[in-house]
């Protein structure tokens, strides 16, 4: 009888023994499934603070050109505007001659 409850003391034991291994190799995975999981999300904001980055400079050059772009254009529009007042100017002295 004794022996028969060590066997089934034992018996206990082992299943204990296994589920508690199974519920550690289940700990373990969910682990490792969160650190891949925080990795992963790591490199994406990474990423994503690269292409920020890409695109700030993207955006100082536009802003640049627009700014060059728009000086020539007042250039332009200034030259336009000489020009137009000396044919007015021309245009007065023809007429008043």
């Amino acid at each position: 009888m004794i022996s028969e409850n060590n066997g089934s003391y034992r018996s206990a034991l082992a299943r204990k023994d296994t589920e508690g291994e199974q519920r550690q190799q289940e700990f373990n995975r969910q682990i490792q499934i969160k650190e891949q999981a925080i990795t992963n999300l790591q490199e994406t904001n990474q990423a994503h603070q690269q292409r920020i980055l890409a695109l700030e400079a993207d955006k100082q050059d536009l802003i640049n050109q627009l700014s060059q772009a728009q000086e020539i254009y007042q250039n332009y529009l200034n030259q336009e505007k000489s020009l137009i007042c000396q044919e007015i100017q021309l245009i007065k002295e023809v007429i008043h001659v």
